[in-house]
């Protein structure tokens, strides 16, 4: 659809108008998403069954609340004045991710080839979790179709008794796969204290000693990766 890629059309469309449109406090989100899908899909070109997918996670601030809303591999958090700590993860995605994780392990060790190698084996297996997407028994993610929508994870509750919230990618969540944090709340508790270009650093060093994907298997040797810290300030 554009120079980058499709999926870069996606995030990029999306972003330009949940810019304009999150300021409409008297719309839910998900009724956002459902109008904002309902743009892209009528500017996309391709068949239905070739749209590209995304994760999506928002926090927004509406008069004395805060709302979330999140969908597919993202993660969030919120941590409260109270030492009070709230997360929301995908889980379906993850496990299906797991399986073929676990078969690519397997025929490295078995067939003595390296992860590389045994990514290209499972081709097959990440295309069929894939096309289970925003089906039943598979996993729920953003695209074009607003099928997934309905099954996105929500909240809402006060902001006055918010500490801080915290938004990332599976990329950046890689920095608990590494063992580097043990958990989404100290990954969390970090990004308050540190600067995220610091962890970002650390995650990509963390990488570069992995060069051959064995101490954190994935797909791919560096994912996308985002990450945003909030604070809550009172006036």
């Amino acid at each position: 659809m554009e120079a980058g890629s499709d999926a870069y059309w996606l995030a990029s469309r999306t972003a330009e108008i949940l810019e304009k449109d999150l300021g409409n406090n008297k719309k839910s989100l998900p009724d956002i998403l459902y109008s904002a899908m309902s743009i892209l899909k009528s500017e996309w070109v391709g068949n239905e069954t070739e749209m590209p997918s995304c994760g999506i996670s928002i926090f927004r601030i509406n008069e004395d609340k805060i709302e979330y809303f999140g969908l597919g591999d993202c993660y969030a958090s919120a941590v409260f004045n109270n030492g009070e700590f709230l997360k929301w993860i995908e889980k379906d995605l993850t496990i299906l991710d797991e399986k073929a994780l676990s078969e690519m392990c397997y025929l490295s060790k078995t067939k003595g080839i390296s992860m590389v190698d045994a990514r290209k084996e499972i081709s097959d297996i990440l295309a069929k979790h894939r096309n289970m997407r925003n089906r039943e028994g598979g996993y729920w993610c953003l695209d074009p179709s607003s099928t997934g929508i309905s099954h996105g994870r929500q909240a809402v509750f006060s902001a006055e008794d918010c500490k801080s919230l915290f938004l990332c990618s599976d990329g950046f969540y890689q920095l608990v796969g590494f063992n580097y944090f043990n958990d989404l709340r100290e990954l969390h508790q970090a990004a308050e204290k540190k600067s995220l270009e610091c962890l970002m650093d650390t995650l990509f060093s963390l990488q570069e000693q992995d060069y051959e994907m064995t101490k954190l298997p994935r797909f791919k040797f560096r994912d996308d990766s985002s990450a945003i810290i909030g604070k809550i300030r009172r006036i």
